[in-house]
């Protein structure tokens, strides 16, 4: 068999691993560099060049003393003197921040700088209680930890549980990658936390729907103490089986979303229409009840204050004016997976104050 077969076949092996998320990714990746090496596709000196890099390690050594900082409460520490030495004072707080910054820069990486002032300017925030002076404009924590990102997912929703309380806000998790497992995660999750990309379909132990085809008992015991859960389609995190499956046992997201951004404008989410259009088409759920968890459930679940679900005389305008036609058309999910809709909603205008916008 030539070399060319055999690595194609180890190429082959190593994504169907990846993209099974049955088995961690490191250990992937290590078996894969492994192999390559072994078999002499690569030479032996090239396969962990990387693990040898300045900033990899470099990298890694400031995630150590960050995370020291906070372990070991020095952060805590330094960040009461601060606050005691400038009196509370938030321009005197910025300015110690941006002195420090440049001062730490000057002799250090920019990597090595933000490791060790981030825990810091964090723990400070926390004394001179910030997030009480922004209440109005702050509506919540959210941290990622799908498996490519975050090594140690309970640490991670442990210490945002623990913020979450200390600061009485909801905390939101991004996690349709993680290995963590839906049942586990769900445990950490309190009544207006949110639950991200619902409907990914990118690993099985985050499905709400079990390998049986039934809700998991922990989504509907979380959806009864009021954890919201949200589609936010986003470019990797909507498939049409993932959602067919769970609107088919009887499980709907409490709220919709896009996660609309420049680099999914293009594709696969294009609008919130579209999203909206492919709700619509898998579910059969009337119009009314799909902008009812687009606009009237974020603002009511989130306590948006400024945001006013009925429109009446005098108010500023803040709206975006839709039509539905019936018209086919053809749309992916996050999966390139197509699906063909005989109705969808589309945006016309959008009303801000005085200006009015025409939809592209």
């Amino acid at each position: 068999m030539s070399q060319s077969v055999i690595m194609g076949i180890v190429l082959v092996a190593i994504i169907a691993a990846f993209l099974s998320d049955r088995i961690p990714l490191a250990v992937v990746s290590l078996t894969g560099a492994v192999l390559v090496g072994t078999l002499g596709f690569v030479e032996h000196k090239e396969v962990f060049v990387s693990f040898a890099s300045t900033s990899m390690i470099l990298m890694i050594s400031m995630m150590i003393v960050g995370g020291s900082l906070f372990y070991t409460g020095l952060a805590q520490i330094i960040g009461n003197m601060l606050l005691k030495f400038t009196g509370g004072s938030e321009r005197a707080l910025i300015l110690i921040a941006v002195l420090s910054g440049t001062l730490i820069s000057s002799v250090c990486s920019g990597t090595a700088t933000l490791v060790t002032l981030f825990p810091i300017i964090t723990s400070l925030c926390i004394s001179a209680k910030v997030v009480a002076r922004y209440r109005s404009e702050l509506l919540g924590l959210k941290a990622r930890i799908d498996d490519k990102f975050c090594f140690d997912p309970a640490y991670v929703m442990n210490t945002l549980r623990m913020l979450g309380d200390k600061l009485d806000m909801p905390i939101a998790v991004h996690a349709p990658r993680s290995l963590i497992g839906i049942d586990i995660l769900l445990s950490y999750l309190k009544k207006g936390d949110v639950l991200c990309h619902t409907l990914a379909g990118n690993s099985k132990v985050m499905d709400v729907v079990d390998y049986d085809g039934v809700i998991r008992r922990s989504v509907w015991k979380a959806q009864e103490r009021g954890v919201i859960f949200d589609l936010s389609h986003g470019t990797n995190a909507y498939s049409y089986d993932a959602a067919e499956a769970a609107w088919k046992a009887g499980f709907f997201t409490d709220t919709i979303s896009s996660d609309l951004h420049a680099r999914n404008l293009g594709g696969p989410v294009y609008s919130l229409g579209n999203v909206l259009t492919k709700v619509r088409g898998l579910t059969g759920m009337e119009w009314w009840q799909i902008l009812n968890k687009t606009i009237v459930q974020p603002v009511r679940l989130q306590h948006i204050s400024d945001k006013a679900t009925e429109i009446h005389t005098g108010m500023k305008a803040d709206l975006t004016i839709f039509k539905i036609t019936h018209e086919c058309v053809t749309l992916f999910d996050s999966r390139k997976e197509e699906r063909v809709f005989k109705e969808q909603i589309v945006p016309i205008y959008t009303c801000v104050g005085r200006n009015v916008h025409v939809c592209r």
